[in-house]
């Protein structure tokens, strides 16, 4: 049910998306605990100021509170009208709340659609290990 939800979701999200550049249009549904969450690519004419579909709708679900500590995120449907797979700042970015999370993957085009997790596609993600360990509020 949820995954047919989520499909959709991406679907109708993908109609919004801002790529005047690319004319690349994504969307992409987030489930996080019983809510459903979508999101779209939005380009700029600063290329490193784009935001992916899959950053907006994990941003969306974050700023409506659905945190995965209690909202455990559960899939993420990501929709295109070619084969689609998440870029590595999206893969890495997902990875930091959700390391498992199911990825549905729909070619509009084809009607193919590709399971995958973020483990598979991400298996060695950087765990920031190499990072020291300080608290901003009280370190200076």
């Amino acid at each position: 049910m949820w995954e047919d939800r989520a499909i959709d979701a991406a679907i109708e999200a993908r109609q919004r998306a801002y790529a005047p550049y690319s004319r690349f249009r994504v969307g992409a549904a987030l489930v996080a605990g019983e809510h459903l969450v979508a999101g779209m690519n939005l380009e700029n004419r600063s290329f490193g100021g784009t935001i992916c579909a899959e950053r907006v709708a994990a941003c969306a679900a974050w700023t409506s509170g659905w945190v995965p500590e209690q909202h455990p995120w559960q899939l993420l449907a990501i929709a295109a009208d070619e084969d689609i797979m998440p870029c590595g700042i999206c893969l890495q970015f997902l990875s930091e709340f959700a390391p498992e999370l199911p990825l549905v993957l729909v070619n509009t085009e084809s009607n193919e659609v590709r399971r995958r997790t973020l483990r598979q596609l991400l298996p060695e993600r950087f765990v920031g290990q190499q990072l020291p360990r300080t608290n901003p509020k009280t370190d200076s």
